[in-house]
């Protein structure tokens, strides 16, 4: 049956989108009303606020950016109009009881619509659709905090790992969104264009589990007073798994009920085509012999960078690189997936963190370092999927490094958005302090990855045989 090719997930999606969203919905509020009504006094509000914050700092730009027409000028009057609303808010706020805004979340809320608003279009579909995945991602959100709150866990513990399960959604849900444009422009029916795309998200959100497990595990048994890590590794990993199913079951499944319409299909191949071009220049710069010198180059940056830590390297980074490396490679069914996953994330974690130091920024908390790792894992194997799917017997490396990035690029840079907005939203709920934080380190991270990806991409395709594929 078609069903069958599709996976469990996507043919649920495909064929009974209403209902799974229903019956998701249902069970995670019923976790998030359990949770924090046997929790600690407070712990409801805190709930309260991380949902809010979340709502005004992600899914409410993304729906702005969204909804706005395609005329220039149209989207600068809305633009402007945002900005008006967000200062009247702030300004006549306080006079209503619990009515104040925070100026820094004001203004996060105004640049990132305005970013969406004016980088949209080079989005594509997930610039319009991404709020879809957002919203529901929420609602994961509350299922996996009241479920960590049932458990015992405290806020400031079941924060961050919460908080990134929610943006790993978020990122999941926008890359099923790309890949229904990109099937429905290729010539499928929403149908199979939307279960194709919630089967193929399925990889990436086990995977997102794993290094939400990894990483929260790993963090949470160094802090000598915590025994209970081996729960937080648990229950990170589910909280991903509960944020991304209501994700990718909302946003696929709309975009299956949805009348679409042509235009989709023409603004995708639009888009891709107007990448090629610009992509072309940089299959002359990086042949495979200089992208192998230039990834010979970055290894030899990172020894040096070691050796000259302002501070002490921490051996969790070592450790999380290597396991999230391997269970890249598991997850995604390829050696060389394995080993893209493992490189970016030895390099960006060591560069990373030796630029943090060296600019005297904050210092992190090991809770911190695990969502900044957590975060930077879910986007490199987002990458890594998306190439391993780009290879072909008739492209050359170049030419499969470009067919990988025609698709990844964009991802990559949308989710690094995603992923600083859920960040702030957290530390804007008084949830996770060091949110903002953790948001500028796991930027360092994806920058220098995504500067690398290319190169990496087009020397294991030159080195690596298709077996190990």
């Amino acid at each position: 049956m078609e069903r069958d090719r599709f996976g469990l997930v996507g043919g649920l999606v495909a064929d009974r989108p209403i209902l799974t969203l229903l019956v998701l919905a249902f069970g995670l509020a019923a976790l998030a009303t359990i949770g924090a009504s046997g929790a600690a006094p407070g712990a409801a509000w805190a709930v309260g606020e991380l949902e809010i914050a979340g709502l005004a700092l992600t899914a409410l730009p993304l729906f702005l950016a969204g909804a706005a027409p395609r005329t220039i000028g149209l989207r600068i009057i809305i633009g402007l109009a945002v900005a008006a609303g967000a200062a009247a808010l702030y300004v006549y706020g306080p006079l209503v009881p619990g009515g104040g805004v925070a100026a820094p979340a004001a203004g996060a809320f105004i640049l990132l619509t305005w970013l969406l608003l004016a980088a949209g279009p080079l989005f594509g579909a997930m610039a319009r659709f991404a709020f879809i995945a957002a919203g529901a991602g929420l609602v994961g959100m509350a299922g996996g905090f009241g479920l960590m709150l049932q458990q015992g866990l405290g806020v400031g513990d079941s924060g961050p790992a919460v908080i990134s399960a929610f943006t790993i959604a978020a990122i999941v849900g926008a890359g099923a969104v790309a890949d229904f444009a990109a099937l429905y422009a290729g010539g499928a029916d929403r149908r199979r264009a939307a279960g194709l795309a919630s089967g193929r998200a399925v990889a990436p959100s086990v995977y997102g589990a794993f290094a939400a497990a990894l990483a929260f595990g790993g963090a949470a048994g160094l802090r000598s007073e915590n025994a209970e890590w081996l729960m937080l590794s648990a229950l990170a990993g589910l909280a991903v798994i509960l944020c991304a199913l209501p994700a990718l079951a909302a946003s696929a499944g709309a975009l299956c009920l949805r009348q679409a319409s042509e235009m989709m299909a023409v603004e995708e191949n639009r888009r891709r085509q107007a990448f090629r071009r610009l992509w072309r220049p940089m299959r002359a710069i990086f042949p495979p012999n200089a992208s192998l010198a230039l990834i010979a180059i970055a290894a030899i940056a990172v020894v040096a960078a070691a050796f000259n830590m302002p501070g002490p390297m921490p051996a969790f980074h070592l450790v999380f690189a290597i396991s999230g490396g391997a269970a890249a490679g598991l997850v995604f069914f390829s050696l060389r997936t394995g080993l893209f996953v493992f490189y970016l994330l030895i390099v960006s974690s060591v560069l990373g963190g030796w630029l943090w130091g060296t600019i005297k920024a904050p210092a992190l908390s090991l809770l911190d370092q695990a969502a900044a790792l957590t975060l930077a894992a879910a986007l490199f194997g987002s990458l890594a999927a998306t190439w391993r799917d780009a290879r072909s017997p008739r492209l050359n490396p170049r030419e499969t490094t470009e067919a990988a990035m025609t698709d990844a690029l964009g991802e990559h840079v949308f989710g690094a958005i995603l992923a600083l907005a859920g960040f702030y939203a957290g530390k804007a709920a008084g949830v996770w302090p060091g949110g903002l934080a953790a948001g500028g380190y796991l930027a360092l991270m994806a920058a220098i990855g995504f500067l690398l990806a290319p190169a990496l991409m087009t020397a294991l395709s030159h080195m690596a045989p298709r077996e190990l594929a």
